[in-house]
């Protein structure tokens, strides 16, 4: 499970820039360990595997509205800032379009960036829900809803952060099927900030011991429009620019913006 931050493409293509901070950050401060939590009720354990199930097998849903999955691996990402733009993932495969003629939509081709996967890719779609399906602290209260507790190693939120953070995530179901995830996380661990200004994004690191609420949406279960990937002979292969801001045709290219 990792952090999910807001629907902004200049944000989220920004993370792309950050491998270069320094591991000091992370190992100057105070480091959390948890116990294990309690397992629950074997029956309700149960009965909630069922429900994560039944909504891991749907043919397509919607995450947080912006996200449109299509088993087994097709992904429409859509964001409105700073333009409308789909972005189609295949795997852990990008495509992005960059030109349109007469005879159709090029696209351009590369590898998902491990550094975005979690915020737009198929970890952000799937990996909430496989999270939970591996889980046996679980609590179920009078309306069908759920709490899971569960212990995590600090460096699934960030890779550099050592020691432990305690989740507590609250699962309500429609149907039979998840509507959405409320996850708070404890322990220290290290966050980033972004903010935008003059068309530039600053980035902030805190290390904090709890983290706010953070809420992930399911929804239009089987109701998507079918997705399909561009052919390979609409694709180019390019380069993602540091800072997530374009593409380059060539690795030394010029950079050109989305």
């Amino acid at each position: 499970m990792r952090r999910w931050i807001p629907q902004s493409l200049v944000a989220v293509m920004t993370l792309l820039a950050l491998v270069s901070v320094g591991l000091s950050l992370h190992t100057s401060e105070r480091i959390s360990y948890f116990s294990t939590p309690v397992p629950g009720n074997p029956t309700v354990v149960k009965i909630f595997r069922t429900v994560v199930q039944h909504t891991m097998v749907e043919p397509s849903f919607n995450v947080d509205g912006f996200i449109d999955y299509q088993a087994p691996d097709l992904f429409r990402v859509h964001f409105d800032f700073p333009s409308s733009l789909d972005v189609i993932l295949r795997g852990h495969e990008i495509y992005v379009p960059i030109a349109s003629t007469t005879t159709g939509t090029w696209w351009g081709r590369s590898p998902l960036p491990s550094a975005v996967d979690p915020y737009f890719g198929p970890d952000k779609a799937l990996g909430l829900l496989q999270t939970l399906l591996h889980s046996d602290s679980v609590v179920r209260d009078a309306n069908g809803n759920f709490t899971v507790t569960t212990v995590m190693s600090a460096n699934s939120v960030d890779s550099w952060d050592p020691g432990q953070i305690l989740a507590t995530l609250t699962v309500n179901v429609n149907d039979d099927l998840i509507s959405s995830v409320v996850t708070t996380l404890r322990g220290w661990l290290t966050i980033r900030v972004l903010s935008v200004s003059q068309g530039k994004v600053h980035v902030k690191w805190e290390r904090v011991s709890k983290d706010p609420a953070l809420t992930s949406t399911f929804g239009d279960y089987g109701q998507v429009s079918a997705i399909t990937a561009p052919l390979l002979s609409q694709t180019v292969p390019v380069n993602l620019c540091d800072g997530g801001y374009g593409y380059k045709v060539q690795a030394r290219g010029h950079c050109i913006d989305f």
